[in-house]
């Protein structure tokens, strides 16, 4: 862990923050360590993402953000709004990630923006899944007043290489056209519903229907 802290510095951009994502759940008292780290690294750090199980661990991740310095983001693994609301009024995350596909879809995803803004907490939705997930959370993303960031899945990762260099298919084949991406920024498609058109023949290729 050390060091991959040490590494962070060296590779420092001007004006670049990082969003870190170290992909293992930690105990508290591991977190509070690699947060020291974190911390004496001397790196511009925006968050750090998911240090434990937010499902099972709310106190602990309210206690780990009082005690580091770090902005903690949590929620994606939250099923319900009222999961995300226990995050909110605990102050357990700066900020919240709330992910469409697991919380309900676009009408619990409002309720969670809403909830989110009047207690003045920064969110930032977790999307990593296909094509029309990504059109639904940018159009989330653009009807809250609160929104300001959106994640996008570049690569997918595999079981045998954990990722790869192609975008998935689940993101390129199974829309006519994917929502554009100008200079870092989605553009809102404009069409009806989501604003992107399924492609039947990859659906038909996808299908696991059993018939």
């Amino acid at each position: 862990m050390w060091t991959c802290c040490s590494r962070f510095a060296p590779r420092r951009v001007p004006g670049t923050r990082l969003m870190l994502d170290l992909g293992r759940p930690t105990p508290l008292g591991e977190a509070i360590q690699v947060a020291r780290l974190i911390e004496g690294s001397g790196a511009n750090i925006f968050w750090w993402e998911e240090p434990l199980c937010s499902t099972d661990d709310l106190k602990n991740l309210a206690e780990l953000r009082q005690r580091s310095d770090l902005a903690i983001a949590a929620g994606e693994r939250e099923m319900t709004a009222f999961a995300c609301y226990g995050l909110i009024q605990r102050r357990a995350v700066d900020p919240l990630q709330p992910d469409l596909t697991w919380v309900g879809g676009l009408t619990e995803g409002r309720r969670i923006a809403e909830a989110a803004r009047l207690a003045r907490l920064p969110w930032v939705p977790h999307c990593w899944g296909t094509a029309l997930h990504f059109a639904a959370t940018v159009h989330w993303v653009a009807a809250s007043p609160e929104g300001f960031l959106c994640e996008y899945p570049i690569t997918p990762r595999t079981a045998q290489t954990r990722e790869t260099k192609t975008p998935s298919p689940m993101m390129t084949d199974l829309v006519r056209e994917s929502v554009k991406i100008i200079d870092g920024k989605a553009i809102v498609p404009t069409g009806p519903g989501l604003g992107v058109e399924l492609d039947e023949d990859a659906l038909a290729r996808y299908d696991l229907t059993h018939r």
